[in-house]
């Protein structure tokens, strides 16, 4: 039908998925959610038990919520892309949560939040990489950041134990 002709736009109530409710309107995803014009296109989806919601979205930007969906707000993110990256680089492909911290990916660079990803900073890696591809990010646990890279010449693994400050 018309209504989910977008983005899928459910989750499941607190009985284990015998329900489900839509949580992402046309109001939300839409510029002109009249006309349906203009779609915020989400690509990653990371939340916590405590109803924070990120969904990492096209052209630089972040929906959050902090009651599993019910409301949420647009944070516009585009002007940390790293200098030189291409317009392309502005997708969001990978979101993690642990506690109050955040970590959202695109290909070109990484961003962070401390506090529950109303604010956000760019991730910088070592001096020593200045071309690079991200093809994955995890958080296990803390302030353990592992960013796995592709560069010019070859794969890196990188481990931060201090929430990106150094590597």
């Amino acid at each position: 039908p018309d209504q989910y002709k977008s983005s899928c736009r459910a989750i499941p109530g607190s009985d284990g998925g015998l329900t489900w409710s839509q949580v992402l309107h046309d109001t939300t995803i839409y510029i002109d959610p009249e006309n349906r014009r203009g779609v915020y296109n989400p690509y990653s989806l990371a939340c916590n038990e405590s109803g924070l919601v990120l969904l990492g979205c096209d052209s630089g930007r972040v929906l959050r919520s902090e009651d599993f969906g019910a409301s949420w707000e647009m944070i516009q993110t585009k002007w940390i892309h790293k200098p030189g990256s291409s317009s392309g680089d502005g997708t969001y492909k990978k979101c993690c949560i642990s506690d109050n911290k955040a970590i959202i990916s695109c290909r070109a660079f990484l961003i962070k939040s401390d506090d529950n990803g109303k604010n956000w900073s760019l991730v910088e890696f070592p001096d020593s990489i200045d071309k690079y591809l991200i093809w994955d990010v995890q958080m296990p646990a803390g302030d353990t950041l592992i960013a796995f890279l592709n560069t010019p010449t070859g794969c890196r693994l990188l481990a931060s134990n201090d929430f990106g400050v150094s590597w």
